[in-house]
C-alpha cells in the first residue's frame, strides 16, 4: 500500500482531479479544489495508484523546508538536515509528521492541521530506533501504523496484552483505556489549532503569502528569531539561573530500579520531577533541603576535570522510590500531591520556603521562570478519583521562547524526565495549557542561601595534584594542591564505626571495598539489608571515609496453625 500526501480541507468540494508536478507551473494544489470554510487540514490519506512523489515536488521540498528551518530556528548552527519523514496519528486520528535529522541525531514533530511543531529534541535519538526504521529515502513519507500522545510520547500496540507500549519508558495504556486518551488527544489537537492555525507553513502549503514574524532574541532586541546551540546546550529567551544543571542531567530515573515495585507500568514522571526540583534548590539554592544523610545517599557529588559549568552532580535512583514511598500515588501525580510530597520532605529541616500552584486550564509554567524558578507542568489529567493507568505526564520546565511580541509563547525547553543518555532534558515543547486537573507546581526558596561543595574540580601543573571546591552558586570556596605522588587513605567502616578495611589509594584512582559484605542484626533478630556507602564511592581526591548504609527488612512471620 501506498501513502500520499493530499492537501484536503473541511468540507472540501474536489472535481476533475488531476495530479500536477513540478513541471506544471509548480502549482501546489489539485485542480479545482474550492475552500467552502477558512479553516483547512492537511492529512495523510491512503492513495493507492500514488506515490508521495507524484504528488508535488514542490509539496515535498516545502515540508522539508520546514523541518529544516524549525530545527535551524531553535538550535542554529548544529548542522542539522531532515533525513527521513514519518507519518503518525494521535488517538483521536489527529495527523502528525515525525522529522529525523542526520540519520539519527534529533527530531520534530509537526502538528499538520496547524503547522506547528510541538516537539523538537536536536540531541535525542526517537525511540523509533529499536523498530528500524531508519533505512529509507527522504522523499518518502512512511507510515508507521504508531501512535502519538502529546506531552507523554509515541506508542506502539501490542495485541497480545490489548495495550500500547510507550518507546521511551515502556509504561502502557490499555485498551480498555482509549476513550479517556481519544478525549485527551482531541483537546490538545482543538488547543493547538486554535492557538496556532495559519502558522507559514501553512501558509506556503496552501500557496499563500507567509506572514513574515521575527521572534525576538534572548536580548529583547530586534534581530532574526535565531537561538544558538553553545556547546551542545539549546538556549531560549529565558530560563532560570543555572540551567544547564537540567540540561546535562541525562542519567537514569528510577524506571528499571527493583525497589520501585509498586508501580512497575509507570507513574514515577511526577517523583523524578519532584526530585529534580528538590536537588536543584538544594544545590543551588541553600543547603538543607536535603540532610547531611540524604544528601550522602541521594546525591553524588561531581568530581572530576570538567570545569563547574559542565559538571552535573547526579541524583542517585533510590531517591524517586523515596519521594514514592511518602505518598505512594502509583498513578502520577498532581501540583497537589506535589506540595504535600515536598513539605513532608522539609519537615523538621526548618527550611523557608513557598510554595507556587497553579490549578487551571491557564496553568503556565512561564511566572515561576520570570522569577527564576524551574516549575514542574502537569499535563494530561484525567479525574483523580479515576485515574488512567498511564495517561498524564510531569516535566520540568526551565526556560521559555518569546513571541515576536517579547512575551512568553507556548513553547518551553523542558526536562522530559526519560531514559538514561536518551538526552531528553532538552526538549521544546508547545504547551498550550488545555489539560484537565492538570497545572504547575513551583518551589521558592526564602532562607538565605548557605555554600556547599557539591562540584570538586581536579587539575594538574607540573609539580603536582589540585582540588578547587565550588557551591552550587559558583563560589570558589577552597584550593587545595598535593604534591604528586602522594597516596591517600580510604577508610571503610560498619555502621556502628567498625573497622572494615583500610586501603592506600593513587590520587583519582576509584576505590574498591574487598572485604565480606557488612551485616547488621539487632538484638531482636531483626535483619538490615545492606545497600551501600556513604557518602557515595567517588575517586579519590583526599583522605576518605565511607561507612555502611543499610535498609531495615521487615521479618517475614508465619504463625502456626491453631
Amino acid at each position: 500500500m501506498n501513502f500520499s500526501l493530499l492537501l484536503v480541507a473541511t468540507n472540501l468540494m474536489i472535481s476533475n482531479v488531476t495530479v500536477l508536478d513540478e513541471t506544471n507551473n509548480q502549482k501546489l494544489f489539485l485542480n479545482e479544489v474550492k475552500l467552502l470554510e477558512t479553516s483547512s487540514k492537511i492529512r495523510i490519506l491512503e492513495a493507492a495508484e500514488l506515490t508521495y512523489d507524484q504528488i508535488s515536488l514542490k509539496q515535498a521540498a516545502i515540508i522539508e523546508k520546514a523541518f529544516n528551518e524549525a530545527m535551524n530556528k531553535y538550535a542554529s548552527g548544529l548542522n542539522k538536515s531532515v533525513t527521513s519523514i514519518y507519518a503518525l496519528e494521535d488517538f483521536s486520528d489527529n495527523d502528525y509528521l515525525l522529522g529525523v535529522y542526520n540519520d539519527n541525531e534529533g527530531y520534530a514533530i509537526l502538528h499538520l492541521t496547524s503547522g506547528d511543531f510541538v516537539e523538537i529534541a536536536p540531541f535525542t535519538v526517537p525511540p523509533l530506533n529499536d523498530l528500524g526504521l531508519f533505512s529509507i529515502n527522504s522523499k518518502e513519507i512512511i507510515p508507521t501504523g504508531l501512535k502519538y500522545f502529546p506531552m507523554n510520547g509515541i506508542y506502539e500496540h501490542d495485541k497480545n496484552t490489548a495495550s500500547y507500549i510507550n518507546l521511551h519508558d515502556n509504561s502502557i495504556i490499555k485498551e480498555t483505556e482509549i476513550e479517556n486518551v481519544v478525549f485527551e488527544s482531541e483537546l490538545y489537537s482543538k488547543a493547538i489549532v486554535d492557538t496556532n492555525y495559519n502558522y507559514s507553513f501553512n501558509a506556503e502549503l496552501r500557496g499563500e503569502v507567509p506572514i513574515q514574524a521575527n521572534a525576538a532574541p534572548r536580548d529583547g532586541t530586534p534581530g532574526d528569531g535565531l537561538y544558538p546551540a553553545i556547546n551542545g546546550l539549546l538556549t531560549a529567551d529565558k530560563e532560570v539561573p543555572r540551567s544547564w544543571y537540567f540540561k546535562r542531567s541525562t542519567h537514569q530515573f528510577a524506571y528499571d530500579n527493583p525497589a520501585y515495585k509498586e508501580n512497575p507500568d509507570g507513574g514515577s514522571c511526577g517523583y523524578v520531577a519532584i526530585g529534580l526540583i528538590l536537588s536543584y534548590a538544594e544545590i543551588f539554592s541553600s543547603t538543607g533541603y536535603f540532610s547531611a544523610s540524604e544528601s550522602a545517599k541521594f546525591i553524588s557529588p561531581y568530581y572530576g576535570y570538567e570545569n563547574y559549568s559542565q559538571a552535573v552532580p547526579i541524583i542517585r535512583d533510590n531517591l524517586i522510590p523515596y519521594l514514592y514511598d511518602l505518598h505512594k500515588r502509583p498513578y502520577g501525580t498532581t501540583p497537589i500531591d506535589a506540595r504535600w510530597i515536598v513539605d513532608e520532605f522539609l519537615i523538621g529541616k526548618n527550611k523557608a520556603y513557598e510554595d507556587y500552584m497553579w490549578l487551571a486550564f491557564s496553568a503556565t509554567p512561564s511566572d515561576p521562570i520570570k522569577d527564576g524558578v524551574p516549575a514542574i507542568f502537569f499535563g494530561n489529567f484525567d479525574d483523580p478519583s479515576d485515574p488512567p493507568e498511564r495517561t498524564n505526564h510531569a516535566i520540568v520546565a526551565y526556560g521559555y521562547y518569546n513571541t515576536a511580541s517579547g512575551t512568553p509563547s507556548d513553547k518551553f525547553l523542558t526536562h522530559f524526565g526519560w531514559k538514561k543518555n536518551s538526552q531528553f532534558s532538552q526538549v521544546i515543547m508547545t504547551i498550550p495549557n488545555i489539560f484537565r486537573f492538570g497545572g504547575v507546581y513551583a518551589l521558592y526558596n526564602k532562607a538565605p542561601h548557605v555554600h556547599n561543595k557539591y562540584f570538586e574540580i581536579a587539575y594538574t601543573n607540573s609539580l603536582g595534584y589540585g582540588i578547587k571546591y565550588y557551591c552550587g552558586c559558583g563560589q570558589l570556596m577552597e584550593d587545595e594542591f598535593h604534591l604528586d605522588g602522594s597516596l591517600l587513605t580510604v577508610t571503610w567502616k560498619n555502621y556502628d564505626g567498625t573497622i572494615l578495611e583500610v586501603d592506600q589509594c593513587a590520587r583519582y584512582s576509584l576505590p574498591v571495598y574487598n572485604g565480606p559484605t557488612p551485616t547488621r542484626t539487632t538484638l531482636l533478630g531483626l535483619n538490615y539489608v545492606f545497600d551501600g556507602w556513604s557518602p557515595s564511592v567517588h575517586r579519590v581526591t583526599r583522605n576518605m571515609t565511607y561507612t555502611a548504609t543499610f535498609t531495615f527488612k521487615i521479618p517475614t512471620i508465619t504463625w502456626p496453625f491453631l
